[in-house]
């Protein structure tokens, strides 16, 4: 755990914030979607991506 604190202080804030972006995108790419019932899964992306 103290290499990887050492290892994330000597790295530049920017690149470790896209690279946890990343890592959090991939995650919750692979999680399942299921649409609410009586929607078909575009119309339900459609209306949760929309804010």
């Amino acid at each position: 755990m103290l290499v990887a604190f050492i290892a994330g202080a000597m790295c530049p804030a920017y690149f470790a914030q896209e690279r946890l972006r990343g890592f959090g995108r991939l995650v919750l790419a692979k999680l399942a979607y299921r649409p609410p019932p009586g929607m078909d899964e575009e119309t339900a992306m459609e209306e949760a991506s929309d804010e």
